[in-house]
């Protein structure tokens, strides 16, 4: 099964996950396929509103987002089917992907 992955990254925090959409300066998006990382690409963080952000993943095809969002936001991206995957600051975006397969 091939998942699309879409994990926060921000380079000004050394390339750890962003706590937030609005922290990060450009996105790591990951394809899983049997459990293994089979592509990764950068792309900028989008200017859009919070109601238009989940929208974009969705056209992305985005199913897992990793950072620490509040109730808000996880509610927005649970209507588009994208599950909210906990993460930490010291974390890379690598490390949020591989902790979740495991």
């Amino acid at each position: 099964m091939e998942t699309s992955w879409f994990s926060l990254r921000a380079v000004s925090v050394r390339k750890r996950v962003a706590p937030a959409p609005t922290k990060a300066d450009r996105f790591a998006l990951f394809t899983v396929k049997d459990g293994v990382i089979t592509n990764k690409e950068i792309l900028p963080r989008p200017d859009l509103d919070p109601v238009n952000f989940p929208v974009w993943l969705e056209n992305l095809g985005v199913s897992h987002l990793a950072g620490s969002l509040n109730a808000a936001a996880r509610g927005l991206l649970k209507r588009k089917g994208i599950e909210v995957v906990a993460a930490t600051p010291q974390q890379t975006a690598e490390q949020v992907v591989q902790d979740f397969l495991k």
